[in-house]
């Protein structure tokens, strides 16, 4: 019992317009870093210029405490964001970079659309949309 603490996203919300997609992913970092630091004030190797899976990892080692994440809209970027394979790319390797073989993670798809409830699958085939699954793979 209270061994994971709940981060709920929506995604969505920082994604505004095409325009923000550039600065989407620091976007994301620096606003759940900063919620972060407020919320484990003992954690003194976080860092507010650190990245979400850095901090998450140092907050896991320091207090042994894991997060459940409730991604809203995970699949925003791909509806506004139709024809920036880039933006698509640094977005999935983000996700990537926070859930893969990490400790400190439980994931909970809440992706209303595709009723798929396995967020990895989803991944795989949004790599595959863009081009990146043989890349990503090796």
């Amino acid at each position: 019992m209270n061994q994971h603490d709940v981060i709920r996203l929506n995604m969505q919300r920082f994604l505004k317009t095409e325009d923000s997609l550039d600065t989407y992913v620091e976007e994301i970092e620096k606003s759940v870093v900063s919620e972060l630091l407020i919320e484990f004030p003992e954690c003194k190797r976080l860092k507010s210029d650190s990245s979400l899976a850095a901090a998450l990892e140092q907050i896991f080692l320091q207090t042994g405490k894991g997060f459940i994440f409730i991604l809203d809209e995970w699949e925003c970027v791909f509806r506004i964001a139709k024809n920036r394979k880039d933006a698509q790319k640094r977005y999935l390797d983000f996700l990537r970079s926070l859930f893969k073989d990490a400790e400190y993670t439980e994931l909970i798809d809440k992706d209303e659309y595709s009723g798929n409830t396995d967020i990895g699958m989803g991944l795989r085939y949004a790599y595959e949309l863009i081009g990146q699954g043989e890349e990503r793979d090796r």
